[in-house]
């Protein structure tokens, strides 16, 4: 069972509403000088907030379109849809309490992680992306890709696939841009400091 999602208006709505809650955030939000790294307001946020809150809001909505239009289907289709439905979910949640709080990064760690790996085998495949993918790997031998703009999932056991396995190279570097990120990042929080203590 696959599906590939496009995107459509939903995802560049997301990413549109999402931006402007990072920027009113930005605004009420005063990040003392001697914290400099705690500016998580780069382009490597941007990206992942944009990833995950609109690639997962986008996977969610058109993953439940899907079910709701399956009819006379083994339950094992309903199960699936309502698995991946539930995974892209769990990234929109990832990259929102990512915005809130830039400190936890856990959930969102999670959801990178599980867009990395792409399986293909007679017994188990396996491929789940959230807003962007460039995948690289080897498949029956031959060397294989896939690049594309679009949540895209793909679930199947006991089908006549070849042996085959890979990355996805976006997932990789938003993991890695995460992790240095969190590496970086000082105990102490971020805070709103009123107008007055701001202009002493």
């Amino acid at each position: 069972m696959a599906r590939t999602l496009l995107f459509g208006g939903g995802f560049w709505s997301s990413i549109t509403a999402a931006l402007i809650w990072l920027g009113r955030h930005m605004r009420r939000t005063v990040v003392p000088r001697e914290y400099p790294h705690h500016s998580y307001f780069g382009a490597s946020a941007l990206a992942l907030i944009a990833l995950t809150v609109g690639g997962g809001f986008t996977g969610f909505a058109l993953t439940l379109q899907y079910l709701l239009a399956l009819q006379a289907q083994q339950p094992i289709y309903f199960l699936t849809a309502f698995a991946f439905l539930a995974l892209y979910a769990f990234v929109t949640l990832s990259g929102l309490l990512f915005v809130h709080n830039p400190q936890r990064t856990l959930p969102l760690f999670i959801a990178v992680g599980l867009q990395i790996p792409w399986i293909s085998s007679p017994l188990l495949a396996y491929r789940f992306t959230a807003g962007l993918q460039a995948t690289v790997g080897l498949t029956g031998g031959t060397f294989a890709w896939r690049l594309g703009l679009g949540s895209d999932w793909h679930c199947s056991v006991f089908q006549k696939l070849p042996w085959g396995a890979g990355v996805n190279l976006i997932a990789v570097l938003m993991l890695v841009l995460l992790a240095h990120s969190h590496v970086r990042q000082s105990p102490c929080p971020l805070v709103d400091v009123p107008k007055s203590v701001a202009s002493d």
